[in-house]
């Protein structure tokens, strides 16, 4: 399927088999919804130029979305259905949005049994006692976590693969919403299971998990947007402290 362009002006360039458009340039097909100030078709090398305020919206077969925002220059490629966004001064920001069906293909958290009693009145998270479990940071029902929620990244740098509905970002990662904040150097979205897997300059992640708030070190962190779990891995390290009513 094709893509849907406007803009105020348009012009070809025959001799270099350019398509310019320029003034309030809109792009629409099934994966991306792109918005910019200048965009430029190379119809040899089927690849898009977006350049100055772009904006992004990517659709997933599931329903969810994720709007990118304060990208300053892109590119997106028809035959492989990827597209590379950059920001010009501050970070890329993305808004990941969960499916309103609250679709889950995440299987069930393990209970944290990597938890251990310290002197300190809190639990300390140790990478020995365990180098690989998962927690369930915040699920407050049967029906998932996140149905309909918002989640807040940023990063220095997206690539997106349309085909494969798998996103990377690089440079600098961080995401949020009400109940936790994570960060790394880099971080990889895959939708089949809806996880952001956290990577690069030693990943951490802070929260509250019914009545506890913690704080969690490894090497890879992975965090599942449709329930608020999480599976750390790798050199497992933290804290837990009870939160007082």
């Amino acid at each position: 399927m094709g893509s849907v362009v406007r803009s105020r002006n348009w012009k070809i360039d025959r001799i270099n088999r350019l398509e310019i458009f320029d003034g309030d340039v809109s792009f629409k097909n099934p994966y991306y919804n792109l918005k910019a100030d200048f965009a430029v078709y190379d119809k040899a090398k089927k690849e898009w130029n977006f350049q100055k305020n772009i904006y992004c919206l990517r659709f997933f077969d599931d329903g969810s979305t994720m709007e990118i925002k304060q990208a300053d220059s892109g590119n997106y490629f028809e035959e492989s259905k990827k597209a590379v966004l950059l920001p010009q001064e501050q970070r890329l920001l993305l808004l990941s949005y969960a499916s309103k069906d609250g679709r889950n293909n995440e299987p069930p958290a393990h209970p944290p049994q990597f938890l251990a009693e310290t002197k300190h009145g809190g639990r300390q998270v140790s990478g020995a006692m365990s180098p690989d479990r998962n927690i369930a940071t915040a699920a407050p029902g049967a029906e998932g976590y996140a149905d309909g929620q918002t989640l807040r990244t940023k990063c220095g740098k997206i690539e997106a693969d349309g085909i494969k509905s798998e996103i990377n970002f690089m440079g600098n990662f961080s995401l949020e919403n009400d109940r936790i904040i994570a960060a790394s150097e880099n971080a990889f979205y895959q939708n089949a299971d809806s996880s952001f897997l956290l990577y690069g300059s030693t990943p951490s992640v802070t929260g509250i998990k019914e009545g506890y708030d913690f704080t969690i070190i490894a090497e890879q962190i992975k965090f599942f947007r449709n329930t608020g779990n999480l599976s750390v891995s790798g050199n497992v390290r933290g804290w837990i402290h009870s939160v007082k009513p």
